[in-house]
């Protein structure tokens, strides 16, 4: 009986330091995850940030590039419009001279 109890003594000790260490396995495990866990936030975060500047960039690109699409068609705009004032002032004075030509020919 007395070789019996210590048996189950000497098994209950070697339970509990199973259990001891299987605990300090799992909680340097849960450590280790929760680092690793940290790390991956820290790089999505960086990644999102990054990703943030680039479209920032990229829009104020496209902007400056309308603004520039913008004012260059402005300028045609505006060489059109002197350019077809020019030729109706041209043809006015064609007709106007014509006309004249032919109430007093020669």
């Amino acid at each position: 009986a007395a070789e019996a109890a210590e048996e189950v003594e000497r098994l209950s000790e070697a339970i509990s330091a199973e259990r001891r260490t299987r605990e300090s396995k799992c909680e340097e495990l849960s450590q280790r995850c929760a680092a690793e866990l940290s790390g991956l936030q820290d790089v999505l975060t960086q990644e999102r940030q990054q990703r943030e500047r680039s479209e920032g960039e990229l829009l104020r690109m496209v902007e400056e590039l309308c603004g520039r699409m913008r004012s260059e068609l402005a300028l045609e705009r505006q060489d059109r419009e002197a350019t077809e004032e020019t030729l109706l002032k041209l043809m006015e004075d064609t007709v106007s001279r014509l006309g004249r030509a032919a109430m007093y020919p020669g």
